[in-house]
């Protein structure tokens, strides 16, 4: 089998049409269909159904499909590696991140790579949460960064640093003021939440209903902008990690409070990876420059005391 009708497979299912993967991969409509008739023969079933304009894969062609793609990232990543050793370091990693924790973690690591090896091909997609984990198991990505990891088959977990969650409000309320409070000091007040089925949101109201806390859930949201923004509006209090917040503070935007108890006030920061692969070259490097130099990235983001 040829790599390349591997890729114009994957273009045909991606688009639901052959004249715009062939448009993607240069070649005709005609080759396009000549490949697909080549990869079903030699599988011996219909990966494509095709109905006018339109083309899907078939149930054998979504299992194909998932394998196709995973063959195309590792050909890719065999490519990095060989160039690697003759040339610059180049090649292509793919990280998925959901978007509170891209932003301020993941983005200065990305600008420090890049900066290193300006000729690898960095792939980031800020997605929710509960995607990450598939997205890498199906081969879509190569790394992922998620808040609370959870250990499940297959994949392999990386600490990668604990965050401080503090009380966020708006300037106007009665606690911007205080810079150290008792979570009790939230009881029936009003509050902007993360959805409850996010880890963060989970975790929050397990530790909420640990202290017998009642809070009155106003809005409920899974981006951490749009969570933001209703606090800069007073809409309501929160309980959001620093680093997410720290340049709406200093910009006058939102005020904090830590809790008296902050030790316990944590949120986990974790890189997942498959554990059925071998990391690439950039992967390894990317691990490499995360172990040895975190510290010195994320300065940026202490806590004033």
């Amino acid at each position: 089998m040829n790599i390349r009708f591997f890729k114009t497979f994957c273009d045909v299912v991606d688009s639901g049409n052959l004249s715009r993967a062939a448009l993607l991969n240069g070649v005709s409509q005609s080759a396009v269909s000549q490949q697909l008739t080549r990869l079903e023969k030699d599988c011996g079933v219909t990966l494509i159904r095709r109905g006018g304009a339109t083309a899907t894969a078939s149930s054998a062609g979504r299992a194909f499909y998932q394998g196709a793609k995973r063959i195309i990232r590792e050909y890719e990543q065999m490519l990095g590696n060989v160039r690697s050793d003759t040339d610059a370091v180049s090649g292509t990693l793919r990280i998925a991140a959901t978007y509170s924790i891209g932003c301020h973690i993941l983005n200065p690591l990305a600008d420090e790579l890049l900066q290193r090896h300006p000729k690898v091909d960095l792939q980031i997609e800020y997605i929710k949460w509960n995607n990450i984990a598939p997205a890498l198991l199906s081969g879509e990505v190569d790394l992922g960064i998620v808040d609370y990891p959870e250990k499940r088959r297959g994949i392999e977990v990386m600490p990668l640093e604990q965050e401080k969650m503090v009380m966020v409000c708006s300037p106007k309320h009665p606690l911007a003021s205080r810079r150290s409070i008792s979570v009790m000091n939230l009881q029936d007040e009003r509050f902007v939440a993360f959805r409850s089925q996010t880890p963060t949101g989970r975790y929050i109201q397990q530790m909420l209903r640990s202290r017998k806390v009642n809070v009155e859930v106003v809005r409920q949201f899974d981006h951490i902008e749009m969570l933001m923004a209703a606090i800069e509006a007073d809409a309501g209090l929160s309980i959001l990690p620093f680093a997410c917040i720290a340049r709406n503070v200093s910009d006058g935007y939102l005020s904090w409070a830590s809790f008296h108890d902050g030790a316990t006030w944590m949120r986990p920061i974790g890189i997942i990876r498959s554990k059925d692969k071998p990391p690439g070259k950039i992967e390894e490097i990317f691990l490499g420059m995360i172990h040895q130099g975190k510290k010195q990235h994320l300065d940026y983001r202490r806590i004033p005391v």
